[in-house]
């Protein structure tokens, strides 16, 4: 799966040179307006919810994304990788990323294509990823 550390050790930028703490918020002012038109790409596997005492996973409803305000897919990781192969050079492959750490979460986006991070938001004290979080990306 690809994710932020993997980004990190391939492209040695991917803060448009800058070298953020852990709670840095970004966004990249020139391929955010990009993200507009472009399809944002969700790795199906992080379409779920875990109960923050039991661990247990539950699966969030397909349309949870829809307060996304641009246009996005589920994909798996072998269509993700297909994708990325078979995309036009020049245009970027944006992908969501959400990580959760104890209490507090990361949602991202990644340019796949540069390595660039797009957006990233942290919030504390904030378990799983909630409507609101899709509804800042393009704000």
């Amino acid at each position: 799966m690809l994710n932020h550390l993997f980004v990190q050790s391939c492209f040695p930028k991917p803060y448009g040179g800058k070298n953020p703490s852990v709670y840095t918020e970004y966004d990249d002012k020139a391929l955010l307006p990009k993200l507009k038109t472009e399809t944002l790409y969700v790795p199906d596997s992080l379409l779920n919810s875990r109960s923050m005492f039991s661990g247990k996973e539950e699966a969030k409803d397909e349309n949870f994304f829809e307060e996304y305000q641009g246009k996005f897919k589920y994909v798996s990781n072998s269509e993700l990788m297909n994708i990325i192969k078979t995309a036009e050079a020049s245009k970027p492959i944006f992908l969501f990323e959400y990580v959760q750490r104890s209490t507090d979460k990361y949602v991202s986006v990644l340019d796949v294509r540069s390595g660039k991070v797009v957006y990233r938001k942290y919030t504390s004290v904030s378990y799983n990823l909630k409507s609101k979080d899709l509804r800042r990306i393009l704000d």
